[in-house]
Order: C-alpha cells, then structure tokens, then sequence
C-alpha cells in the first residue's frame, strides 16, 4: 500500500464480529437460564393434587380454559405468601394477574384445594406477584387429563 492510498475496508469482518459476538451471548443467557436452580417439587404435595377428584378436573379447566401447561408446586405459608415452606400450593404462572383470580394458586387447607385468593388478607397485587414470581420457579407440568407431573431433578 503506498503512501495516501485509503486502506480498502472489510465490511464482513465488521459483521462476522457482531455475529460472533451475539451467538456468545446467546450461548451464555442459555447457559445461565439453565444452571439456574428451582426447587423440587414436594412429592407430596403432586401426590395429593393427583389424587384428589375435584383437583384434577379443576386442572383440565385449566388447562383447557385458562391455558396453563406449567406450574409451580411448593409450599406456601398462608400468612407471609412466602413459598418454600407451609401447606401444599400449585401456582400457575402468569406474566399478569389470571382473570380469574380464584384460578391463580391453590393451597391445601385441611385436605381441600382452595384458591389462594380466599386466604384472609390476600391482595389481587398478592395474586399477581405469586402468579410472576411462579414463571421463574416452575417445577412441574399441568398435563391435558388436569394431573401434574413433577420434572425430573
């Protein structure tokens, strides 16, 4: 190249760097999302919604209604809505509030499912939040015949 002469560009270069760069970042928000750890479905907890009549047809009415397909199993405490420990919860998760609000979680009470959204004090904004945190803490599948079925640790 002599002196003067304009350095000839390499457009795909530029280009082949962005691609490079996005399929990394790509490959490490997969990474990410997938080391990222929910917690176990109680067995217990997916033993008793199965085996309970009403429970199970309430879930074909979710699924085929309300179009759930993912759900979170856990334990609920009917005080604080804090999940991790208490009595026996399924929480469909939603970006917001279901319309229905009673469909959003149940929790069994003395061998019944009832809605969340009957405990004492609960909010709609209570509801909605459970229902958002639930997307990133899904441990189960809602099944078409309304069971659930826990994933695989």
């Amino acid at each position: 190249m002599e002196a003067g002469e304009e350095r000839g560009g390499r457009p795909w270069a530029t280009v082949a760097g962005a691609v490079l760069l996005l399929i990394a970042g790509i490959l490490v928000a997969v990474v990410l999302r997938d080391s990222e750890e929910t917690s176990a479905a109680p067995e217990e907890c997916v033993e008793a919604w199965n085996e309970d009549r009403l429970a199970v047809s309430l879930g074909r009415h979710q699924y085929s209604d309300h179009g759930y397909n993912r759900v979170e199993i856990t334990r609920l405490d009917p005080v604080s809505l804090a999940t991790g420990e208490g009595d026996c919860t399924v929480i469909f998760p939603a970006r917001l509030l279901d319309p229905e609000p009673i469909a959003a979680a149940l929790v069994l009470r003395n061998d019944r499912w009832i809605p969340v959204a009957e405990l004492r004090g609960v909010t709609l904004p209570d509801l909605g939040e459970l229902q958002a945190e639930a997307l990133d803490a899904t441990n189960g599948t809602l099944v078409r015949e309304g069971v659930i079925e826990a994933d695989e640790s």
